[in-house]
């Protein structure tokens, strides 16, 4: 579910999106948000914000808010590294809020052979250039909050960048809406779930930003999912990603 974050310099005082340290290409561009109609769930806004970037610069890292290629490369890897444990098995991944099909085309450009890949999206547009983009390839156009009822039968969940702009939100709306999907999202997955948010542990901060705790995060882990997870810190400067394993 985002130019969330700038990471081409590692000092510099404050990261953006994502999935984020920079500002997004649109806010930049417009000055604007583009929410939707008021009886809309309020996170519905952060779907609007990457659909309008993807409008503006089409299907590149760009159209989904990235600020480079390399960083959005990185994120693909490690969402992918959860997975891999179960290589041998050829696991099935649900990319949840898929935008472009980019983590795909990154399983493909690494001649990636173990991994079975669903994509899923609330935009119908990003669903409908994704089953263009990759005939035969299943990409369901959902919004996991309001149908309980989807089940889309795979090992593993990834929401990249999904959690890392709360834009115009309160923090206790977007710790509502990330909370929720996390236990969504875990009840969906067999064996278990990635993630990545913006890291506490900043220079300094902007609004539009969602920084997580680690304390809080693992409070909310071990009470609501369970106690084997792993916060990785190690592959960008300002964001840190999760797998919560059952």
């Amino acid at each position: 579910m985002h130019n969330r974050l700038d990471q081409r310099n590692t000092k510099r005082a404050a990261p953006c999106r994502a999935v984020l340290t920079s500002i997004p290409l649109i806010i930049q561009a417009t000055g604007h948000l583009s929410p939707r109609m008021q009886n809309q769930p309020r996170y519905l806004e952060l779907a609007d914000h990457i659909g309008a970037c993807f409008d503006k610069f089409g299907d590149s890292y760009r159209g989904v808010d990235w600020w480079t290629e390399q960083d959005a490369h990185a994120r693909y890897k490690v969402m992918l590294d959860l997975a891999e444990q179960r290589a041998g098995e050829r696991p099935t991944l649900l990319d949840l809020g898929c935008g472009c099909g980019h983590l795909l085309d990154y399983i493909r450009s690494q001649d990636i052979a173990w991994i079975r890949y669903r994509g899923a999206d609330v935009l119908p547009k990003f669903v409908e250039h994704c089953r263009a983009k990759f005939p035969g390839i299943a990409f369901d156009c959902v919004d996991i909050l309001r149908d309980p009822t989807y089940d889309p039968n795979v090992d593993f969940v990834a929401m990249n960048g999904v959690f890392t702009l709360k834009l115009s939100m309160t923090q206790d709306d977007m710790f509502a809406f990330f909370e929720s999907m996390l236990v969504r999202a875990f009840a969906i997955a067999r064996r278990g779930i990635a993630f990545n948010v913006m890291s506490d542990h900043v220079d300094r901060r902007r609004d539009i930003h969602f920084h997580v705790p680690f304390d809080r995060l693992a409070t909310f882990i071990t009470r609501r999912l369970g106690r084997r997870f792993v916060i990785r810190h190690d592959f960008l400067p300002y964001e840190y990603a999760v797998y919560v394993l059952k």
